[in-house]
């Protein structure tokens, strides 16, 4: 008899302890991506259900996008919501688009998004991901700027010949 509220208390200490996971994990499949000032990227995501029961897409979100990097989820309604996907399956889907403004400077940017799911595990939340942009500004090709510095000189030749 001792043995068992031993085994019991020890059993109901582990269960206590062991910290909530959630049953979808969630992978964007570039984590990063570089972009122009004025441009978009689409992003994908790589989403396994790691548990015993199927889970149903219930949504997505964002947090921290700053001010001039915005996102459209249009894609994640399109391919993932109301998707069931069942217990041990994964499923790869473009799920958003992020859009920068002209007057978001080059830099790196970090955001999160969030793909809320019903069924299974009660950890929703945990199903994140952080989103890395990397936005660049336009740089002129070598080409471009070699014809101009070579239209220099003959503007200048031009304005002399005038005189």
């Amino acid at each position: 008899m001792r043995n068992f509220w031993l085994t019991a208390l020890l059993g109901t200490a582990v269960f206590i302890a062991a910290p909530a996971r959630a049953q979808l994990q969630f992978t964007l499949n570039a984590p990063s991506q570089t972009y122009m000032q004025g441009t978009s990227a689409t992003w994908a995501g790589t989403f396994l259900n790691t548990g015993a029961t199927t889970l149903t897409f219930a949504g997505i979100s964002f947090s921290g996008l700053p001010s001039g990097l915005t996102a459209d989820d249009t894609l994640y309604f399109t391919n993932l919501d109301g998707t069931t996907l069942a217990a041990g399956a994964s499923v790869s889907a473009s799920i958003f688009t992020t859009a920068a403004s002209l007057s978001l400077g080059p830099s790196t940017y970090n955001s999160n998004v969030t793909v809320t799911y019903t069924g299974g595990a009660p950890s929703p939340a945990d199903a994140n991901a952080t989103l890395t942009s990397i936005i660049q500004v336009a740089v002129p090709e070598p080409g471009s700027a070699t014809l101009a510095l070579l239209s220099l000189p003959g503007l200048a030749f031009v304005r002399r010949r005038r005189s």
